[in-house]
């Protein structure tokens, strides 16, 4: 069995490996965070963040130190999600072992290495791979204080990581909740006047480490982005309808938020939720009070908060990704479950296990073998890197170019800050315009007819342009520079279902001094 687990951890680990090494194209999804990075500091990552984006602000300072040590690039930005996703796995298994047997535990161990989900958002640039480490700390250490309540550095190392913790992950406030819970409950069944009072700091820390991250900058962010509750508003319950509310929670646990192994939306987690629905029966069925809150609480407690509509719950399995702990478990304790139930002779079990552990095994092979024939999200955004490469490069060779948007801060297309592929952009400029990348200024001294001065210019052809601020501002720089060519270069935006958005523009304005 330790061999079995061994094995299933190595192929979750060659996995996550192999993407991370294959350094995928940026994709606007992690552009639109990274993009916050470029220029700002500490303190500047406190303030409401760049594209709409929210994220916790400790993470984000991960982020940045990452950025300041390795520099701007694929692998920094991910380095800190991808090294989250390989302690997650051997977290998982240290859990998995203190709290199932048999094949329950090399069962929950499988789905959590060859999960999908976790493969990929180990190698994102996103918060989604630090919420499950810091679920699984937190979930961790309450298990080690509800074992032994005799020691007190369990609790104790559970107190100091909590403000790490909601500092790294939004979510962690729904796990904290859990685990007070769940502790409260272990506390009051053994009557120990210490639990009770390592319960209540441990509780004080949580509310003030909430404060203060709303405080500091959860708050700034919930209030400038106000949008989340339009783009957002098929994740809140439909509470005012019983009958709605029902059908809405079935749906949204059959389709992606249970993808373990593997899923899909309208009903193609089915067999998950079902697994989830029997580990779920035998843990109240065994009287397991502890583990059940701490596995049921989180998800209501983030249910809740729906239903207030301050944060998404389904409509995607990053919203829930903290949750794959615990969903392991539940998945697996029900698959163990029903293979004793319906195998009744012992020596037909083995070789059920076989089969599915040999199935789930074929997940992280075909997903590197699929990273290796395709290594990116989409082909788009492998052109974009493409064309960011050649042309911060060979453009650069005969000429000073300069940005209009992050050299001389203009913009006439307002939106084109806030929306578009334009987060793509502004970061493989970073990547790979070298000059970019050194943080150095452009050199205007140098601009001559033989080196003349390139401005660029991006557009989202379809938001609104002001055309009379271009003019204005060509006619300022004609007053020092002759005009002397214009070149435009064209790359497809797509949407949703690889609808076409339309073709946006890279254009570049060429001049000499008079």
């Amino acid at each position: 069995m330790r061999r079995i687990v061994w094995i299933l951890m190595g192929l979750g680990i060659a996995a996550r490996c192999v993407r991370m090494a294959l350094r995928f194209p940026l994709w606007p999804d992690e552009a639109f965070l990274a993009a916050s990075l470029i220029d700002r500091g500490y303190t500047g990552l406190l303030e409401p963040l760049e594209y709409h984006q929210v994220a916790p602000f400790l993470f984000m300072w991960v982020q940045v130190t990452f950025v300041k040590l390795l520099g701007f690039n694929e692998f920094a930005l991910r380095m800190f999600p991808f090294l989250c996703g390989i302690g997650s796995l051997f977290l998982f298994r240290r859990l998995a072992a203190r709290l199932l047997g048999g094949g329950a535990y090399v069962g929950a161990v499988a789905l959590f290495a060859a999960a999908y989900p976790l493969i990929r958002y180990s190698g994102e640039a996103k918060p989604y791979g630090s919420d499950v480490l810091v679920a699984l700390v937190l979930i961790t250490l309450a298990v080690e204080a509800w074992r032994r309540p005799d020691r007190w550095l369990p609790m104790a190392a559970l107190i100091a990581f909590v403000p790490v913790g909601i500092g790294l992950s939004y979510p962690a406030v729904f796990v904290g909740g859990g685990v007070s819970l769940a502790l409260g409950a272990a506390a009051l069944s053994r009557g120990d006047r210490r639990a009770w009072l390592r319960w209540c700091l441990y509780n004080l820390v949580l509310v003030g480490s909430f404060a203060c991250l709303f405080a500091l900058s959860a708050g700034k962010q919930a209030d400038a982005e106000t949008y989340m509750t339009e783009a957002w508003a098929h994740t809140f319950p439909p509470y005012q309808s019983p009958v709605e509310l029902v059908g809405w929670l079935v749906k949204t646990h059959a389709s992606d938020m249970l993808a373990y192994p593997v899923g899909a939306s309208h009903g193609g987690s089915s067999l998950t939720l079902l697994g989830c629905i029997a580990g779920a029966c035998v843990l109240l069925r065994q009287r397991r009070w502890t583990l059940a809150l701490l596995c049921f609480v989180p998800p209501g407690l983030h249910l809740i908060a729906a239903a207030m509509q301050r944060y998404p719950y389904g409509g995607h399995l990053r919203f829930t990704l903290y949750l794959a702990p615990v969903i392991c478990v539940l998945a697996a304790l029900g698959v163990a479950w029903a293979i004793a139930r319906f195998a009744r002779s012992p020596s037909r079990r083995p070789a059920l296990y076989g089969i599915l552990l040999g199935l789930v095994a074929l997940i992280p092979l075909g997903s590197m073998v699929r990273d290796v024939v395709r290594p990116y999200k989409a082909a788009e955004y492998q052109r974009a890197r493409d064309f960011a490469r050649w042309f911060w490069h060979d453009t650069a060779l005969s000429g000073e170019v300069v940005c209009l948007r992050t050299d001389l801060g203009l913009c006439f297309a307002p939106k084109t800050l806030e929306w578009g592929d334009s987060s793509l952009y502004v970061c493989n400029q970073r990547i790979y315009s070298k000059r970019h990348a050194r943080g150095e200024p452009p050199d205007f001294d140098r601009v001559s007819k033989e080196w003349p001065l390139r401005v660029v210019q991006f557009r989202v052809t379809r938001w609104e342009y002001d055309q009379e601020a271009f003019d204005l501002w060509m006619a300022k720089m004609q007053t020092e520079y002759d005009f002397v060519g214009h070149e435009t270069h064209r790359l497809a935006e797509y949407g949703g279902k690889k609808k076409l958005l339309g073709l946006n523009r890279i254009e570049v304005y060429e001049f000499v001094p008079k």
